[in-house]
């Protein structure tokens, strides 16, 4: 079986960067709410910037760099 060979040391020779490139380290803690009030609430309080965009099949949705506590 492959579970019999599989070696989790080894280095992998398809990685998410083959596809995407390399990536950068944006943040250090990633939040996601569906809530209608704390959405708007934490834009308005706290500086913020717009650095992706999530597109799921039936709509654009922004993806915000929130900076909390510096």
């Amino acid at each position: 079986m492959i579970t019999d060979i599989f070696d989790r040391t080894d280095e992998a020779f398809i990685t998410p960067a083959s596809f995407f490139g390399e990536q950068r380290h944006v943040a250090s803690l990633a939040v996601g709410t569906f809530s209608r009030e704390i959405y708007p609430a934490v834009l308005q309080r706290y500086p913020h910037e717009q650095i992706a965009e999530f597109k799921p099949a039936n709509c654009i949705r922004p993806i915000w760099l929130v900076t909390v506590g510096e």
